[in-house]
């Protein structure tokens, strides 16, 4: 019968391993993919501020992706003031295609709608959704920046949140208050394991004990 609940006692121990080992895994890979997502976003950010600051880009880009905020209303209802949106670096464009260009002069990039081509198609006139007349000077391909590729509906009301009405501090402080939370927790499950390791044995030195009792016992019966 004792032999019974000792080999119990360990199935037990093992399975309680087991699940520690299980944890162990997730949070490790955890760990890994978090790490692998700063050190993307790292390399992004410093790829970004190399083509803005060294290169002198107008528009920054990592591989040819740009993500813009639209700072006027010529192209609303179709995309509001304030809204995001992310172009691509392209040669091929068709009539309907929203492109982003900047002329020569300018500071400023323009994001609107292309409507006709010239006849060599190297030129191609634009307009504003939101504007009744078309842009007076044509765009070549050199002076665009991107065509694109996907808008970000509904962020404008983010984007003002975030800059206009708080917002901002609020994420910073929210997210600070998680990393100090995360901290203070981490510093305790420390502190419990040394306390636990000072004032109990482990799990194999338990189950060494156990068998050792068990094997005298045996010896005193016999």
């Amino acid at each position: 019968m004792k032999k019974a609940e000792f080999q119990d006692k360990n199935t037990e121990n093992d399975s309680k391993e087991n699940v520690k080992k299980v944890f162990k895994l997730v949070r490790n890979v955890s760990s890994g993919i978090g790490l692998c997502l700063f050190a993307f976003l790292l390399v992004i950010t410093v790829w970004i501020a190399i083509d803005k600051f060294v290169l002198k880009s107008s528009v920054p880009s990592f591989a040819g992706y740009s993500l813009l905020k639209i700072g006027s209303g010529s192209m609303e209802n179709t995309i509001m003031e304030g809204d995001l949106i992310l172009i691509k670096r392209t040669d091929e464009f068709i009539t309907g295609d929203i492109i982003t260009f900047i002329h020569e002069g300018e500071e400023i990039p323009t994001t609107h709608r292309i409507i006709n081509f010239s006849s060599t198609r190297d030129e191609f006139q634009t307009r504003g959704d939101a504007n009744n007349t078309p842009d007076t000077v044509f765009v070549t391909k050199d002076e665009v920046i991107g065509k694109m590729i996907y808008h970000f509906k509904g962020s404008a009301l983010v984007m003002g949140w975030l800059t206009k009405g708080g917002g901002f501090i609020f994420v910073i402080s929210i997210a600070f208050t998680l990393l100090v939370g995360i901290y203070i927790l981490r510093i305790e499950k420390s502190n419990d394991s040394e306390n636990r390791g000072d004032n109990e044995a482990g799990p194999e030195e338990k189950a060494e004990a156990e068998a050792s009792a068990f094997e005298d016992k045996s010896e005193e019966n016999t």
